[in-house]
């Protein structure tokens, strides 16, 4: 989807300045001991295992 249909349909339901766009991307690096820290995970899942039925 579009900026700008974003931007038309947050205009047709009043909410148009909530919107923020950045120039730049914000992105940060972590090990994966960080991002089990900061993200309060509570366990890994196998997403390549398949589902039993």
């Amino acid at each position: 989807m579009s900026i700008e249909k974003i931007r038309e349909y947050f205009k047709s339901v009043g909410i148009e300045g909530r919107i923020k766009e950045f120039s730049e991307s914000s992105a940060i690096e972590l090990t994966i001991a960080e991002l089990e820290r900061y993200s309060g995970y509570l366990a890994w899942v196998d997403v390549c295992k398949p589902r039993e039925v």
